[in-house]
């Protein structure tokens, strides 16, 4: 099979598939990928990645464009579909987290979820408004209060329904939405307080999808 013939045919599976929003997800750690892997749905697909070999943004980057090569590959891409990076501020310099948001920014398929001090403060906010977080440390401490058996990397303990998510972005829509670049981002002064994006993609995921308890 020649490549032209190759293109139509992955061409023809796109058109084909069945009518399924597919989101890709790249994430950092064990917590993430237990939390999307609930997302269940017959009109959506959800592949998490976890990111464990890539220990930096730039080595996330390059994982979200192989997995965007494998779908392209198999002829599962069409318009629509959403390539996400969830991502932590905590350990990462102003330079490496610049390379996030450009990623994001060169399309309108792609997205950063973005947390402040730490994904857990998105688990925060399924029991409360989070105001006041600044540190990792408060953080989990606020979370240990409401579920006292969280254990980061493990979400056994954690049984949240479909309400308490819908609660939880509500109360992450108080929060500016994330500007292009992380210049904008630190002279906007986001990075004085708690803050998250990752509320966006869950809002999505949330149209197309059920949560597995």
């Amino acid at each position: 099979m020649n490549a032209r013939q190759k293109l139509n045919r992955n061409r023809k599976r796109a058109n084909t598939r069945a009518l399924k929003a597919l989101f890709g997800i790249i994430v950092e750690g064990d917590t993430e990928k237990r939390y999307f892997d609930r997302f269940r749905g017959a009109n959506v697909k959800v592949k998490v990645v976890p990111g464990r070999s890539a220990p930096d943004p730039e080595s996330l980057t390059e994982l979200a464009d192989d997995v965007l090569d494998e779908f392209k590959r198999k002829g599962e891409i069409r318009s629509g579909d959403q390539m996400w990076i969830v991502s932590d501020k905590d350990t990462y310099t102003a330079e490496q987290i610049e390379v996030l948001f450009s990623w994001a920014a060169k399309r309108k398929d792609r997205g950063l979820g973005l947390s402040l001090p730490q994904f857990e403060y998105w688990l925060l906010l399924h029991y409360e408004d989070g105001v006041g977080v600044l540190t990792q440390r408060e953080c989990l401490s606020r979370l240990h209060h409401h579920n006292p058996h969280y254990r980061k990397n493990d979400l056994s303990s954690v049984s949240f329904s479909e309400a308490d998510i819908n609660r939880a972005v509500q109360r992450a829509r108080r929060f500016p939405p994330l500007p292009p670049t992380f210049r904008e981002f630190l002279n906007s002064g986001l990075d004085r307080s708690a803050y998250t994006s990752v509320h966006v993609l869950v809002e999505r995921l949330l149209k197309e999808t059920a949560v597995a308890s």
